[in-house]
């Protein structure tokens, strides 16, 4: 994952593999008891960015739908 900062107007990249690779083990119940937004925050290590915002402690707390839609406000799925 490429980690350009939300805050700045630009969208961080996640390469479109490791996207499907993390929605696979989500929806196989790998990340159980916890929300999409949280299990997405958990394995992408987004408390890791350096520019954390309210958008992110957000996502974290969203599921389903709504939490896929801020996924994709937040960062580009782009291939390589």
């Amino acid at each position: 994952m490429t980690t350009s900062a939300p805050t700045t107007g630009l969208r961080s990249t996640i390469e479109p593999a490791a996207f499907a690779n993390f929605m696979t083990s989500f929806r196989a119940g790998s990340f159980e008891g916890q929300r999409l937004g949280q299990a997405f925050f958990h394995h992408f290590a987004l408390h890791k960015m350096h520019d954390a915002s309210q958008r992110l402690d957000r996502l974290y707390e969203m599921d389903g739908d709504d939490a896929l839609s801020m996924i994709h406000s937040l960062f580009d799925v782009q291939s390589s």
